[in-house]
Order: structure tokens, then C-alpha cells, then sequence
């Protein structure tokens, strides 16, 4: 979306002129003799991420489901033999399962027109352990269910 259609054109004018700026002066040093280029990289990335998370007014919960596209949903359709791991596949820990479910039920909760009632959840997961880059799993663990639970509640 253009600037000028934005409903604050000025602050997205002002969004844009930074970024920009961000970005000319990254080129310039990193075309200096010696510059370390990927630091240079990662420093203007997260200069300007928050940028432009503000000029499109992406809100929190977007913000996680962008971050969690990038981080694994893209990885894992684009597997290589440098990077055999499929970060879809690979066990969640407790506290990406907590986190998740908590998520979850404040979305839910969010969305429900009817207080009366609250989703909680509870999550059951895989117990394994790694041992040399191998994950190893107790039989009796795949009769728990990997992905959390919401639990309907008065």
C-alpha cells in the first residue's frame, strides 16, 4: 500500500524515509573494505522489522504466525541436504507446548461471544531424549497425543 493511501500518510511518509535510510547507510558500510557484511545485515534487519510492522499495523498475534512461518513452515517445505532437519517434524518441547496452548485459548477466548464459558488447555507431549544429533522415543509414548488440548470449562 502506498504512503499517501495510508490513513496516517504522514507517519507512513516518516516510515518509509527511515527505512530507507536504514537501508542507504547498511549498502554504504558494507561496501567498506573489511565490513562484516552479515553483521551489517542482521543489524539493519532489526532496525527496520519493527518499521514495518508498524507502517502494514501488524498486530501481535500476526507478528507470531509471520515469525512462525519463517522460522519453520518455510523451512520445512524447503528441506535440503544441508539442512535435513524439518523443523515441522521435529518434537516440541514443553515450553513451545505451553506457549502454544496459551496462545490458543487466549484466541479462542478472544473470539467466543459467550463469557459464560472459558477454553483451558492442557498439553501432552513426546518424552524423549537426544543422544549424538539422534532423537530417541520410548515406545509407549505414541498413544499420547503430541498436539495440545483445549478443555471446555465453566
Amino acid at each position: 500500500m502506498r504512503p499517501e493511501a495510508m490513513e496516517d500518510s504522514r507517519r507512513a511518509w516518516e516510515r518509509v524515509r527511515e527505512v530507507a535510510r536504514i537501508v542507504d547507510e547498511a549498502t554504504t558500510l558494507a561496501g567498506e573494505f573489511l565490513s562484516n557484511r552479515e553483521e551489517l545485515i542482521d543489524a539493519a534487519d532489526q532496525a527496520v522489522e519493527p518499521l514495518l510492522d508498524e507502517y502494514f499495523d501488524i498486530l501481535p498475534i500476526e507478528k507470531t504466525l509471520i515469525d512462525d512461518t519463517l522460522r519453520l513452515i518455510i523451512p520445512s517445505l524447503r528441506p535440503s541436504q544441508k539442512k535435513r532437519i524439518v523443523p515441522t517434524i521435529y518434537p516440541s518441547n514443553p515450553e513451545q507446548r505451553a506457549n502454544y496452548t496459551e496462545q490458543l485459548c487466549q484466541t479462542l477466548n478472544a473470539w467466543s461471544k459467550n463469557r459464560q464459558y472459558v477454553v483451558r488447555g492442557q498439553t501432552l507431549g513426546p518424552q524423549y531424549y537426544q543422544k549424538e544429533k539422534q532423537l530417541y522415543f520410548p515406545h509407549n509414548v505414541f498413544s499420547i497425543p503430541i498436539a495440545p488440548s483445549a478443555v471446555l470449562s465453566n
